[in-house]
């Protein structure tokens, strides 16, 4: 993640361009610093407490992802709403999906298919 993470200003000062043109900010907001170990420093080691494995954050760790985002929006002039806006629930579906609803029971199986699983299995023997 670091490595990639090191390419991105140059990436972002090729975009530059192409969003000043249209009126638009982009902003890269580095944040693999908040999830380096704090006991070693080193930027290849990462905290335990807030990454599930080496690449994905847990739920505290995607909680300070989510600080640091909503931060940097913020910072960016962009207010969001203390509330969020209430939305109307969506109808209720009028399709069935395709959903097979009168499946038929599965027929009960015979003592030969039985016997012929317990011999392809290994359970039974001659």
């Amino acid at each position: 993640m670091l490595r990639q993470e090191l390419q991105y200003p140059e990436i972002q000062s090729r975009r530059r361009p192409y969003f000043q043109a249209q009126g638009l900010t982009l902003e890269y907001l580095q944040i693999w610093e908040k999830f380096i170990s704090p006991f070693t420093g080193e930027p290849w080691v990462v905290n335990d407490a807030l990454m599930g494995d080496v690449v994905h954050p847990n739920a505290i760790g995607l909680s300070v992802w989510g600080q640091q985002v909503a931060a940097k929006i913020k910072s960016m002039g962009w207010h969001l709403p203390a509330v969020p806006p209430v939305t109307t629930p969506p109808p209720p579906p009028t399709d069935t999906g395709g959903e097979v609803v009168d499946r038929p029971e599965p027929k009960p199986i015979s003592d030969l298919e039985l016997l012929i699983l317990c011999f392809w299995f290994g359970f039974c023997h001659l």
